[in-house]
C-alpha cells in the first residue's frame, strides 16, 4: 500500500489529470431551430443570402442538431424541445432564427435578431458555447456587412453625383424646394415637367436614405444581433452552482469513507465474529449499516443545503427529486465502501483506498470540468463512475427544473451500481469474515 501511495498513485493521478485537461478536440453540441416565416433565400442587390450560410458556419465547429419546421406550431415544437435538450444536457447552447431573420438581413435601416439561449449552471460550457456561436455569426456578419457598405456607397454616389446647377446647391432639402417651385412653372413644356418630376422623386429617395443614417450606419455595423438569454428559473450565481457539486462530493466522501472504514473496524474487533453466531444474518448487518450511513448522509446533505439556503437564498428548484439524488448517490457511495472494505486488511488501509477511490472522481465527474469537454477515453471513465450522476442529478433539481423524468437515467444508474456494489461487498466481506474466524 505504501508502493501504490508513493509511486504508483502520483502517477494515476498525472495521468487522469492529463487525460481530462487534455486538449479534446470535441465539438461543442448545439440546436439551432429556424422559423419557417421570412426566412426562405433573399437577395440583396444580386447577393443571395440563406440560413445554410450561417448553419453551415456552426456546424464547422460544432454538432449540429437543425430543426427546420414548415409551420408555425411545429416551429413552437421545436423550440421546446430544443429548449428541453438544453436543459438536460443533450446540447450547450440553442439559437433561434425567429420570423424574418433573412428579410431583416435585406433591409438596410433593419438589425436582425438571432435567439441564443445558454445554461448557466456549466459556466464553463455556456461561454464556450457563446464564443462558438458568436464566432460563427460574426463571420457571417462580415459577409452581410461587406454587401451593404458596397450598396450604400454606390446610393450615395449616384446622389451626390449630379451635374450643372444641382450639384452646386446648398442642401438637398433647398434642391427639393427649388425643384418643386420649378415643377409649378406654367411655361415648362411636358417634357421639362416630367423631367422635373423625376428629379423631385430622386432628391426624396436621397433625403430619406440620409435621413437613416444612424440606422444605416447600425445596420452595417452589426447586421446580426445576436440575443443571449440564460435558460433558468430566477436568479443563479456561481455559489449556487458549487452547492450541488458540493452536496455530491461530500456524499461519496462520507459516504465510501464511513462504511468502508465502519465495515473494516467490526471485523478488526472481532464484532463481525460475535454476530456471526447471533440469528442475525450477515445481510441483515449491512442492511442496518447501510441505512445509518444512508441516514447520516441524507441529514449531512440536507444541513449544507439548508445552510445555503439561509446564507444566500440558494436555489432548489424540486426539492423531492432532490431528495431522492440525496439518498440514491448515498446508496451507491455506500455499496462502493463495502467493496473498497471488502479489498482493505484495516482501517488505515480502507482510509487510505477510500481516497485513492475518491480523488480521481473528483476529476472525471464533472464537478471541476465539463465532461463533454473531455477526450473520448475520458468521457468513457466518467460515465462508468457514480459521482458523474450524482453531480447532474444534483444540478438539474437544484439549478434545472429537473423532473424525475428528466433525472431517471441518473437514477437509474445510481440505484444499479449500489445494488451491484451492495451485492459484492457483503459476499466479498462475508469471505473476509470466514478467513477471520
Amino acid at each position: 500500500m505504501l508502493l501504490v501511495t508513493l509511486v504508483l498513485y502520483p502517477l494515476l493521478l498525472v495521468s487522469i489529470l492529463g487525460l481530462v485537461f487534455a486538449d479534446p478536440k470535441q465539438t461543442v453540441p448545439i440546436a439551432v431551430v429556424v422559423s419557417p416565416t421570412g426566412n426562405g433565400p433573399q437577395t440583396l442587390e444580386g447577393e443571395t443570402f440563406t440560413i445554410g450560410q450561417i448553419t453551415d458556419r456552426i456546424a464547422d465547429v460544432t454538432s449540429l442538431t437543425l430543426f427546420t419546421p414548415q409551420t408555425q406550431e411545429g416551429f413552437q415544437r421545436a423550440e421546446e424541445e430544443a429548449r428541453k435538450m438544453l436543459l438536460i444536457g443533450d446540447v450547450d447552447a440553442v439559437v433561434i432564427f425567429p420570423d424574418h431573420f433573412l428579410t431583416d438581413i435585406t433591409e438596410l435601416t433593419v438589425r436582425a435578431r438571432v435567439d441564443v439561449l445558454l445554461d448557466r449552471s456549466d459556466l464553463a460550457k455556456s461561454t464556450v458555447a457563446e464564443n462558438v456561436v458568436r464566432g460563427a455569426i460574426q463571420r457571417f456578419n462580415d459577409h452581410v456587412v461587406t454587401t451593404k457598405v458596397d450598396i450604400v456607397v454606390d446610393e450615395l454616389d449616384r446622389a451626390l453625383g449630379g451635374k450643372g446647377d444641382i450639384a452646386g446647391q446648398e442642401s438637398f432639402h433647398g434642391l427639393l424646394s427649388t425643384l418643386r417651385e420649378l415643377a409649378e412653372n406654367p411655361e415648362l413644356s411636358d417634357r421639362e415637367k416630367r423631367l422635373v418630376e423625376d428629379a423631385i422623386v430622386f432628391v426624396e429617395d436621397v433625403i430619406t436614405i440620409l435621413e437613416s443614417s444612424e440606422e444605416i450606419v447600425q445596420s452595417m455595423a452589426l447586421p446580426v444581433d445576436a440575443q443571449v438569454s440564460h435558460v433558468t428559473s430566477g436568479s443563479l450565481f456561481a455559489r449556487d452552482i458549487i452547492v450541488p457539486a458540493t452536496v455530491a462530493l461530500s456524499i461519496f466522501w462520507t459516504g465510501i469513507l464511513a462504511s468502508s472504514s465502519l465495515t473494516v473496524y467490526e471485523r478488526q474487533s472481532h464484532a463481525q465474529v460475535r454476530l456471526n453466531v447471533s440469528p442475525i444474518s450477515t445481510g441483515t448487518v449491512m442492511a442496518s449499516k447501510l441505512l445509518v450511513t444512508v441516514v447520516i448522509i441524507l441529514a449531512q446533505s440536507l444541513f449544507i443545503i439548508l445552510a445555503a439556503k439561509l446564507a444566500w437564498d440558494v436555489r432548489v428548484d424540486n426539492p423531492a427529486l432532490l431528495v431522492t439524488m440525496i439518498a440514491a448517490g448515498a446508496f451507491a457511495a455506500v455499496g462502493a465502501g463495502l467493496v473498497v472494505a471488502g479489498v482493505s486488511r484495516d482501517t488505515n488501509g480502507s482510509t487510505l483506498l477510500s481516497v485513492l477511490v475518491v480523488f480521481p472522481m473528483m476529476f472525471l465527474s464533472g464537478l471541476f470540468f465539463p465532461v463533454s469537454f473531455m477526450p473520448p477515453v475520458a468521457q468513457t471513465l466518467a460515465h462508468a463512475m457514480p459521482l458523474t450522476y450524482a453531480v447532474d442529478g444534483l444540478r438539474g433539481a437544484m439549478l434545472k427544473r429537473y423532473t424525475f423524468g428528466d433525472a431517471q437515467a441518473d437514477l437509474v444508474f445510481l440505484l444499479v451500481f449500489g445494488a451491484i456494489a451492495f451485492v459484492l461487498g457483503l459476499w466479498w466481506n462475508r469471505r473476509r469474515a470466514h478467513a477471520a474466524t
